[in-house]
């Protein structure tokens, strides 16, 4: 087995200007994506059977250039938001990007805002249940010894307690926290509607710790958040209610009293998690647990239930002392607003971890024998089981390192399924921020090619540049909405086209270097008339405390596995809508139909029969957020029609 984990180019396998692969060719591309990524399963297994990098859990490289979360904006909405049936409460803030100085020219902006609304607030909270398999056996760091215990599912819970008293404390006037009436129980009896109860020894605290546990371990909703209570009640977006398959009861000894009146602060709270953690030895669990956290509003976004593991425990443990928390646990509080501007942008987290998948090398019409290997041979099971869901972890982890926490807390929380349904499909969530913000490319159209535009004679221009010069922003002024909004899926048209065919828009950057935008920074409206721009974490982070760089693999013994080859879906589901969406793209911005014969393909040809139909849907699919002209309700109205 070749262990490179270099992945192919199959853009030159299809030599004949058409959108369908012969077979041979198919099969050609079905071989290079097999090597790849069983060589990357191979590394997979040996990191699940040797432990992680200690990097690999550590959340801090995701946020790049992530902002600071700002909760008091000028204005917020209420908006629906992905599968919701709900409305939720956002804001609106906006990303600038500049075009590079070595590359500006007459004709192009040489800036350009595009706007994004954030969650702030919830119409309910997420259904979760501590019945989940994924990790319930957790790998840990190569350099752990400590023993097996599982608390993520529990810290899970203490973080999102932790995340929205953050978001209160941020928030100020009109929000709130509060326990409810559902507590766990400091008695061996469990209530009459739960069929068992597990005990948790929380150790020495005192009386106001001790009310904080019964709150976190409640059946149903223990605390709420309240963002705000006008014109309804909104929640903060890591609000969770338990379902009561078991009930949970805590041991401890107790320190001196305390009041009890007040639910802990968010500060308060993570300090009696952290010495909680401590106590158990939970090790790279603390973090890991964080990132699951982080990952709960999406599971309001898909719709889907959060399925977390059921807590195991072993006799041994530490005593917690003051001084025993480890620094890499502190910053993590310190960085949380970071955190939560991640979190609070759901639709950018399912694309962050969609575009795992995504490839430079990878044309439209090869996107099925490139997502077979993985997602039905590596993947053996349907529904996808908890073991490969682990794999698929640990592999886009290596293909996108400096999320890999994420990944691990998007898995352990259930999110395994709903990402690899989005991606099986050819049509992933795409979100423009989520390259800027993380650092990694989501689609084609992040990656702005390199070397002159056209080659050859007659002269030629690949189509992937084609379709990057028609989006860029002309400062002409008579076609501002023409290619405005990027194509709907990540994959790059395949082939390229003669330059007498193309556009003027195209043809009168030929000549040009390469055009680039890239982030400048980010834009918060507050209230008060207070206008924040926001250049990233990364511009303001102590480099003597944190390190930016990003990490190494480990060097681990390959670990031979074998797969049961499948063939090919016939229909090459992925591939055919991939290559339908990239080339209906010019249609829909009013380009027409162009002369090539690659577009008189069957599976592209079609099309053209049900233009306006076709539209429309494509407009209620784009799962981009728009940035339409005009007033800011013009905007809401043109974002809410991208909602599926």
């Amino acid at each position: 087995m070749d262990h490179s984990l270099t992945p192919p180019s199959l853009s030159s396998i299809v030599e004949k200007d058409v959108a369908q692969p012969e077979e041979q060719e198919l099969n050609e591309a079905l071989q290079r994506s097999r090597k790849y990524w069983y060589s990357l399963a191979s590394l997979a297994y040996a990191q699940r059977d040797h432990g992680l990098s200690p990097d690999a859990i550590d959340p801090h490289y995701a946020l790049h250039k992530v902002p600071k979360f700002q909760a008091r904006p000028k204005k917020v909405h209420y908006c629906p938001l992905g599968f919701s049936p709900h409305l939720a409460l956002c804001l609106e803030a906006s990303s600038t990007w500049k075009v590079s100085a070595s590359t500006n020219c007459d004709g192009l902006k040489s800036e350009m805002s595009r706007f994004q609304l954030l969650q702030l607030g919830s119409a309910d909270s997420v259904p979760l249940t501590l019945m989940g398999e994924v990790f319930s056996s957790w790998i840990g760091v190569i350099t752990e010894t400590f023993s097996s215990s599982n608390y993520l599912g529990i810290l899970t819970l203490g973080w999102c307690y932790i995340l929205s008293a953050h978001l209160v404390e941020l928030r100020g006037e009109g929000a709130f926290m509060r326990y409810t009436k559902s507590m766990a129980s400091n008695s061996g009896n469990p209530p009459l509607d739960c069929s068992s109860q597990h005990s948790l020894d929380i150790g020495e605290v005192d009386e106001a710790v001790a009310r904080w546990w019964l709150a976190i371990l409640a059946p149903g909703e223990g605390w709420e958040a309240f963002v705000t209570r006008e014109p309804q009640d909104f929640l903060a977006p890591w609000s969770i209610s338990r379902n009561c398959e078991t009930s949970f009861s805590i041991r401890h000894q107790t320190r001196s009293p305390k009041s009890t009146s007040a639910p802990l602060s968010s500060q308060q709270a993570f300090q009696a998690l952290a010495e909680f953690s401590v106590l158990h030895q939970v090790g790279s669990q603390f973090s890991i647990a964080l990132a699951a956290a982080l990952t709960i509003p999406l599971h309001k976004y898909c719709g889907s239930t959060a399925q977390l593991p059921f807590p195991s425990e072993t006799s041994k443990r530490l005593t917690a002392t003051p001084d025993a928390i480890p620094q890499a646990w502190l910053m993590l509080f310190e960085e949380l607003p970071y955190y939560m501007t991640l979190s609070c942008n759901p639709e950018l987290m399912i694309s962050m971890f969609c575009g795992s998948f995504w490839d430079l090398g990878i044309p439209c019409n090869l996107v099925t024998p490139w997502l077979h290997p993985a997602l039905s041979e590596v993947m053996r099971d349907s529904p996808i089981s908890a073991h490969d869901q682990e794999i698929l972890a640990l592999m886009c982890a290596v293909r996108r390192p400096n999320i890999s926490a994420l990944w691990f807390g998007a898995v352990t929380s259930g999110l395994g399924p709903t990402i690899v349904v989005r991606v099986r499909s050819g049509m992933p969530p795409l979100n423009r921020n989520a390259c800027a913000w993380t650092g990694y490319p989501q689609s084609f159209m992040d990656v702005p090619g390199s070397g002159p535009y056209t080659c050859e004679s007659p002269e030629y221009i690949l189509r992937s540049d084609v379709w990057r010069l028609l989006h860029l922003p002309n400062n002409t002024g008579n076609d501002d909405l023409r290619f405005r909004f990027r194509p709907a899926t990540p994959w790059k048209p395949c082939g390229r086209s003669l330059t007498k065919d193309c556009a003027l828009r195209v043809t009168s950057h030929l000549e040009c270097e390469r055009h680039v935008y890239r982030y400048e920074h980010w834009t918060w409206e507050l209230e008060g008339n207070v206008v924040l721009q926001d250049y990233a974490f990364l511009h303001g982070i102590s480099t003597s405390k944190r390190s930016s760089r990003a990490y190494a693999l480990p060097s681990l013994p390959a670990v031979p596995v074998s797969f049961e080859e499948k063939k090919l879906d016939v229909d090459q589901k992925a591939s055919r809508e991939a290559s339908f969406t990239i080339f209906h793209w010019l249609f829909i911005n009013g380009e027409g139909l162009p002369p090539e014969k690659i577009f008189q393909d069957d599976w592209i040809r079609d099309t053209w029969d049900q233009e306006e139909s076709v539209l429309e849907a494509g407009d209620a699919d784009n799962r981009e957020s728009r940035e339409p002209d005009g007033q800011f309700q013009d905007r809401v109205q043109s974002w809410l029609d991208t909602i599926p």
